[in-house]
């Protein structure tokens, strides 16, 4: 991912040409292509290039008379935005018609754009600031601002490194982390504030930093009836066509997650089908799964040997031993986020390794998927729909269907199925989504953030968009966006991780399509796999389980459990947001075996290895400060280190229409 980064202060101080260096300073690896730096007066703005698309240039920052422009990511459905401007072809980069459809549109472009971005947008004219995020939340921005100044970068943990902030842990990111996922509008340090996905923030050169405005509303999406079954399977594979189409659009080969579920596998047998209708090579695409031989309940070879086989061509494994489970609790360092992946540390960095050596950047992921085509078996919000229009007996019927299918008592259902979306806003009824969340080990304070009114799965809940369906639905959407936007995926410099189940239309698709087609008793994902008939291989079509990590968890807590004790040590009990005798028995149980006592422990974990990194920031700058010759915390010049004197060549292009006084230039990697 490109990195982006900048300074704008408000009280007129200017900004050098060593400021900007600053703070690009270490971040090579993460930007390795190109670098660039614009500055006017008050303003700096940084930039590294990770190239992807195709009609990507090294022009960035993009400087145009009326505004300054950095961007990473993608967009989509290109073709039908440059139809909508003037004198705007698609043969541009992204880049540029992100900074054209500005200059025609205003603000009001922000709207248009659909795809996996975040940008930084100078308007020279008004002398605004803009951060702008998509709705998929899969590119960062964070910024720290206050009355005389805003710095901003789209890398965390360097933002922090090099602000000399006080890392406050955020509670309220910390407990969504440590029981679900942590909002879209959080933040893990409370100074650190980030732009949420789906909007933009304006910064005013008066110091104002105005609220974050939205620009998608899928609360609007109009209501789809079709004729058929038949006609929503069709339409249903071609949004999908189309996501997978979108994020395709790359120079170099392309790398898929093959896990043996019916996303991961979806995305690879359609990449394989747009591969062959535009008449690319198939063996660009290539998959590559995580297997675990010795544990019989996590391990996938066998649903992911049919796909290579329905595919003709046998993708890259990455063995247990491998993947390295443990707890990572030694020779911790401060990397940004908590992360999941942490107890799993060969993961991503083979992946990373395998596709360096194909030449490859891109990586597709299935994520998103579990939300968006609903993989409840429990029931649905059609029930609550049908409440709330009055059709009761429906209601009634319906609900006594799910009963049977789910096996669950016929009033609990109905009360966390059909009433609890309803009082949402009230907390009165919790639902069975958020059953999960209250482990045995979680205290007061956790359960009293996520059982507060107007949140569920901790995370913001809007009770008042109707029909009921759709606000679950929004809900879930916006759990998977969170599950994009915490940052669990940012630190793998080399992978440019691409969701196309978070592709904009096609959840605007699902959205609008009647409940009674995404799900029914006895048929979670119904339109998923109705429509997958014959893209899939049948045995993985109809499959209605999973496996889990908790075995592999399990037999490594069975080793290293000791690690953990006493758990009132552990910064996640001291913290309040586990019970310490609670969470010792769910360990223990763990250890022994018991899968079912596993169930939370890996986000638990993660955060604990987490918090411990938190005072290694301080060792951090240290070495920052030795390294490059300059002290952070007081803001002193730095001259350029010699690591980037040597990688980068002299050329300095300057943009047609940089004014007097304005500092633009491009520097060439060399790589």
């Amino acid at each position: 991912m490109s990195v982006q980064t900048g300074i704008y202060c408000f009280d007129n101080t200017e900004v050098s040409r060593l400021d900007v260096e600053r703070q690009l300073w270490g971040l090579e690896e993460r930007g390795p292509d190109y670098s660039g730096i614009f500055i006017r007066g008050s303003l700096g703005i940084g930039y590294g290039g990770f190239l992807i698309t195709p009609e990507e240039q090294m022009n960035q920052p993009l400087v145009r008379d009326d505004g300054v422009l950095t961007f990473d990511g993608r967009l989509d459905d290109r073709l039908a935005l440059c139809a909508r401007l003037d004198d705007v072809s698609n043969s541009l980069d992204d880049a540029t018609i992100v900074l054209r459809a500005y200059e025609q549109l205003g603000v009001n472009s922000f709207r248009l754009l659909m795809g996996e971005f975040a940008f930084v947008l100078w308007d020279r004219v008004q002398k605004f600031l803009f951060f702008v995020r998509s709705f998929c939340g899969s590119r960062h921005l964070y910024y720290i601002a206050n009355r005389r100044r805003v710095i901003w970068s789209s890398e965390f943990d360097d933002l922090v490194i090099k602000s000399g902030i006080d890392p406050v842990v955020n509670d309220a990111y910390a407990i969504g982390f440590a029981h679900y996922q942590p909002d879209i509008n959080e933040s893990p340090f409370v100074n650190v504030l980030v732009v949420p996905p789906g909007s933009y923030v304006q910064l005013k050169r008066e110091g104002e930093t105005l609220s974050p405005v939205r620009t998608w509303n899928p609360e609007l999406s109009p209501t789809l009836e079709l004729t058929s079954d038949t006609s929503y399977e069709e339409a249903c594979l071609q949004e999908i066509e189309s996501a997978v189409s979108d994020r395709l659009r790359v120079k170099g080969p392309v790398f898929c997650e093959l896990s043996g579920g019916l996303d991961s596998s979806t995305i690879a047998l359609t990449a394989d089908r747009v591969l062959d209708r535009s008449g690319r090579d198939l063996a660009s695409l290539t998959t590559v799964s995580c297997t675990f031989e010795t544990s019989r309940e996590a391990d996938e070879n066998f649903f992911i040997s049919l796909v290579e086989k329905h595919r003709g061509r046998r993708g890259l494994r990455i063995e247990e031993q491998s993947i390295k489970v443990g707890l990572g609790l030694e020779e911790i360092e401060f990397t940004g986020f908590p992360n999941t992946q942490h107890l799993f540390p060969g993961r991503y960095t083979t992946t990373e390794r395998l596709m360096r050596a194909a030449n490859a950047r891109v990586l597709l992921s299935g994520n998103g998927g579990d939300e968006l085509f609903w993989s409840d078996p429990f029931g649905s919000p059609e029930l609550a729909d049908l409440l709330f229009q009055g059709h009761f007996r429906s209601a009634f019927s319906l609900a006594m269907d799910w009963s049977r299918a789910a096996e669950v008592p016929f009033w609990q259902l109905f009360l966390t199925q059909a009433i609890a979306p309803l009082t949402a806003r009230f907390s009165i009824i919790p639902w069975r989504p958020s059953d999960g969340l209250i482990t045995s080990w979680t205290t007061n304070k956790s359960r009293a953030f996520l059982t507060e009114p107007g949140r569920r799965l901790g995370l913001q809940f809007d009770g008042q968009v109707r029909p009921p369906s759709r606000a679950v639905r929004i809900l879930s959407l916006r759990s998977s966006t969170a599950l994009l936007s915490a940052g669990y995926y940012h630190e793998y410099h080399g992978i440019y991780f691409s969701h196309p189940f978070a592709h904009q239309r096609l959840i605007e698709f699902m959205l609008s399509l009647p409940m009674n087609q995404i799900t029914r008793p006895g048929e979670p994902r119904s339109l998923m796999r109705r429509a997958t008939r014959g893209l899939l291989p049948e045995k993985t079509r109809i499959r209605r389980s999973k496996a889990t990590l908790e075995e592999p968890l399990c037999r490594m807590l069975a080793r290293n459990k000791h690690a953990l004790f006493p758990t009132e040590n552990l910064e996640v009990c001291r913290r309040e947001y586990a019970e310490p005798k609670a969470l010792a028995e769910a360990i223990s149980q763990a250890a022994l075996g018991n899968v079912e006592r596993a169930s939370g422990l890996l986000s638990l974990l993660g955060l604990e290895r987490w918090l411990r990194s938190v005072p290694r920031i301080e060792t951090r700058r240290s070495m920052l400060k030795r390294s490059c010759s300059y002290e952070l915390k007081t803001g002193a010049s730095a001259p350029l280190c010699p690591s980037e004197q040597s990688t980068h060549n002299s050329d300095r292009p300057v943009r047609n229409g940089v004014e007097k006084g304005e500092l633009y230039e491009l520097r060439n990697s060399g790589n």
